[in-house]
This record gives C-alpha cells, structure tokens and sequence, in this order.
C-alpha cells in the first residue's frame, strides 16, 4: 500500500465530508461535527456497549481522536518480528490504512472514534507514528505525536483490544496514549 502524506485541501475535504455522512444518520446522537465536546465512550473504561468482537487470531485496534483537529492515525502493521524499530516498522509497504478513518484514508475526523480488526500473528508489529494533527478548516499541520511500537508477545497478544488515544496535551504539544484489554 502507499503512504501519502494528506494535502491541506485533503484534510479539509476529507472533514466536511465525514461530518455531513456523520451528521445525517446520526443527528439524534451526536452534536454537530466541528463543535467541541467530549467523548463518552472513553476508550479503555470497558463504558462501550457495542466493543469489538475478538477471537484469538486477531487483534481489535480502536482510534480514538480526542482533539479537535483531524489526525492522520498514522497506523503501520507488519508480521515480521524484525521490523521492531521505527526505521524498518515505517516504510510505505507497512503503512496500514484498511478501515481506518474516511473512506480507508487513516484519516480520523476530529472528537471521532473509529474500530477495526486485523488478524494477529506470532511476532507481529503494530505502531503509529504519533498522528499528524491538521486543523480541521484549513488543513494545516498544527503538530505531531509521539511514536509508538508494539510487538506481539511482548506487549499485546492476539484476542486483545488495544486503544491509541490521540491527545493534545497542551497548546501544539500531542500525544498518543495506550491502553490493553
């Protein structure tokens, strides 16, 4: 697969779209997109009525953009335990986009949550990047997060959750935080 690092005009689009196809179905549950709020659902609580299901040959992986700008997950798979650092784990052929976000394009939109499932190998690789942070009117990159790799039997094993909770920590300053179940 290629990684392709969003335009601002992609980022842009990619937002308003995800909030009118949000927004129309949703309209009873959800406030409307752009407008700052919380999540309820808080990843990691156990709080979600409708979790992944899971079996033992795979892995629930669920995103969870808490800002209020669009994230670019960032999501890189591989099954081969020797692409445990961020120099072999990063390249285009690892790059993982499947389900995630607007239309399978990694991009998450913003207070947005979004779940998938991948099959689970021995000595798989899973890590992010940290998230690219665009602003959601102009598309312009605000900041980045912290990197983060996880590798099979070492940190997660095949049947279990794990959450990447994209966050601002303070004005430009983002992180991702993890959590196992």
């Amino acid at each position: 697969m290629n990684h392709q690092t969003p335009t601002p005009g992609m980022v842009k689009s990619a937002v308003k779209l995800a909030c009118l196809l949000l927004l129309l179905p949703m309209l009873a549950i959800i406030p409307a997109c752009g407008v700052s709020g919380t999540i309820t659902d808080t990843p990691g609580t156990g709080s979600s009525t409708n979790p992944l299901p899971t079996d033992e040959e795979s892995i629930a992986l669920r995103l969870a953009n808490l800002t209020d700008y669009a994230v670019n997950a960032q999501i890189f798979l591989s099954n081969n335990p020797e692409h445990a650092t961020a120099e072999t784990l990063f390249i285009n052929t690892n790059s993982y986009t499947e389900g995630i976000g607007l239309a399978a394009s990694g991009l998450l939109i913003p207070q947005g949550i979004d779940s998938v499932e991948v099959a689970c190998t021995d000595g798989m690789i899973i890590g992010t990047q940290g998230g690219e942070f665009f602003e959601a009117e102009t598309g312009e990159l605000q900041g980045v997060g912290t990197i983060r790799i996880l590798q099979h039997g070492l940190v997660f094993d095949c049947g279990d959750q794990i959450t990447l909770i994209y966050r601002e920590i303070t004005d430009g300053q983002f992180t991702v935080e993890l959590t196992l179940e």
